[in-house]
Protein backbone atom coordinates (compact mmCIF):
# COMPACT_ATOMS: atom_id res chain seq x y z
CA UNK A 1 0.00 0.00 0.00
CA UNK A 2 0.83 3.66 -0.18
CA UNK A 3 -0.20 4.64 2.76
CA UNK A 4 2.54 4.54 5.15
CA UNK A 5 0.81 4.17 8.44
CA UNK A 6 -0.43 2.29 10.97
CA UNK A 7 -3.30 5.11 12.13
CA UNK A 8 -0.50 6.61 14.23
CA UNK A 9 2.69 6.65 13.18
CA UNK A 10 4.06 7.92 9.87
CA UNK A 11 7.16 5.58 8.08
CA UNK A 12 10.02 5.97 5.72
CA UNK A 13 9.82 2.49 5.26
CA UNK A 14 8.75 0.16 2.05
CA UNK A 15 8.17 -3.33 2.11
CA UNK A 16 8.25 -5.77 -1.11
CA UNK A 17 6.02 -8.50 -1.38
CA UNK A 18 7.39 -11.91 -3.24
CA UNK A 19 4.18 -13.27 -5.00
CA UNK A 20 5.55 -16.52 -5.03
CA UNK A 21 5.59 -17.30 -1.44
CA UNK A 22 3.05 -14.47 -0.38
CA UNK A 23 5.76 -13.29 2.04
CA UNK A 24 6.81 -9.34 2.68
CA UNK A 25 10.66 -8.29 3.06
CA UNK A 26 12.35 -4.96 4.00
CA UNK A 27 12.73 -2.67 1.51
CA UNK A 28 14.77 1.16 1.01
CA UNK A 29 13.65 3.43 3.02
CA UNK A 30 12.28 7.03 1.45
CA UNK A 31 13.90 10.36 2.22
CA UNK A 32 10.87 11.39 4.78
CA UNK A 33 7.89 9.36 5.98
CA UNK A 34 4.82 9.74 3.78
CA UNK A 35 0.97 9.13 4.42
CA UNK A 36 -1.65 9.66 1.49
CA UNK A 37 0.81 9.52 -0.93
CA UNK A 38 0.55 7.66 -4.63
CA UNK A 39 3.33 5.08 -5.95
CA UNK A 40 3.77 3.71 -9.71
CA UNK A 41 6.76 1.35 -10.66
CA UNK A 42 8.62 2.99 -13.07
CA UNK A 43 11.64 0.56 -15.30
CA UNK A 44 14.73 -0.88 -14.08
CA UNK A 45 13.17 -1.84 -10.41
CA UNK A 46 12.31 2.10 -9.74
CA UNK A 47 9.50 2.94 -8.27
CA UNK A 48 8.40 7.29 -8.23
CA UNK A 49 6.72 8.06 -4.95
CA UNK A 50 4.34 10.92 -5.72
CA UNK A 51 3.16 13.72 -3.38
CA UNK A 52 1.47 12.84 0.08
CA UNK A 53 2.23 14.63 3.69
CA UNK A 54 4.64 13.62 6.01
CA UNK A 55 2.20 12.95 8.82
CA UNK A 56 -1.36 13.27 9.38
CA UNK A 57 -1.36 16.50 11.25
CA UNK A 58 1.45 17.68 8.66
CA UNK A 59 0.72 21.05 6.68
CA UNK A 60 1.45 22.15 4.17
CA UNK A 61 0.66 19.17 1.69
CA UNK A 62 3.76 17.99 -0.81
CA UNK A 63 4.18 18.96 -4.09
CA UNK A 64 7.37 16.84 -4.45
CA UNK A 65 7.76 13.46 -5.80
CA UNK A 66 11.10 10.99 -5.41
CA UNK A 67 12.38 8.00 -7.26
CA UNK A 68 12.86 5.07 -4.67
CA UNK A 69 15.47 2.79 -6.84
CA UNK A 70 14.94 -1.02 -5.33
CA UNK A 71 17.62 -2.11 -6.40
CA UNK A 72 20.57 0.28 -5.13
CA UNK A 73 18.46 1.44 -2.02
CA UNK A 74 19.17 4.77 -2.75
CA UNK A 75 16.21 7.94 -3.48
CA UNK A 76 16.40 10.71 -5.80
CA UNK A 77 14.36 13.54 -6.41
CA UNK A 78 12.13 13.53 -9.16
CA UNK A 79 9.76 16.31 -11.05
CA UNK A 80 8.24 18.80 -8.94
CA UNK A 81 3.93 18.68 -9.35
CA UNK A 82 2.80 22.43 -9.90
CA UNK A 83 0.64 22.18 -6.53
CA UNK A 84 0.72 19.89 -3.84
CA UNK A 85 -1.61 16.95 -4.13
CA UNK A 86 -2.72 14.26 -1.28
CA UNK A 87 -4.01 10.73 -2.16
CA UNK A 88 -4.08 11.36 -5.92
CA UNK A 89 -3.64 8.43 -8.60
CA UNK A 90 -1.57 8.14 -11.30
CA UNK A 91 -1.12 5.90 -14.08
CA UNK A 92 2.19 5.94 -16.71
CA UNK A 93 1.49 7.16 -20.26
CA UNK A 94 2.63 5.02 -23.65
CA UNK A 95 5.63 7.96 -24.21
CA UNK A 96 7.15 7.35 -20.36
CA UNK A 97 5.31 10.12 -18.55
CA UNK A 98 3.26 10.46 -15.95
CA UNK A 99 -0.44 11.63 -15.67
CA UNK A 100 -1.39 12.37 -11.82
CA UNK A 101 -5.42 12.41 -11.29
CA UNK A 102 -7.14 14.82 -8.53
CA UNK A 103 -6.07 14.66 -4.97
CA UNK A 104 -6.44 16.97 -2.29
CA UNK A 105 -4.46 19.92 -1.18
CA UNK A 106 -4.15 22.01 1.52
CA UNK A 107 -5.70 25.34 0.00
CA UNK A 108 -8.59 24.33 -2.81
CA UNK A 109 -9.50 21.21 -0.91
CA UNK A 110 -10.54 18.55 -3.84
CA UNK A 111 -8.83 18.72 -6.69
CA UNK A 112 -10.47 17.52 -10.00
CA UNK A 113 -7.41 18.59 -12.30
CA UNK A 114 -4.60 16.15 -13.69
CA UNK A 115 -0.89 16.82 -14.72
CA UNK A 116 1.90 15.62 -16.98
CA UNK A 117 5.07 14.96 -15.29
CA UNK A 118 8.28 14.66 -17.41
CA UNK A 119 10.47 12.00 -15.96
CA UNK A 120 13.11 13.28 -17.99
CA UNK A 121 13.48 16.96 -16.77
CA UNK A 122 13.84 15.72 -12.94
Amino acid sequence: GTDGTDGTDTWSTTEVLTPATNTWSPGPNMVSARVGCAALPLSNSRILVIGGKRDFNDMPFLSRTWVVDMASGTSTPGPKMSCPRYFCSAVMLYDGRVLVIGGSNNSNGNLFTTEILDLTSG
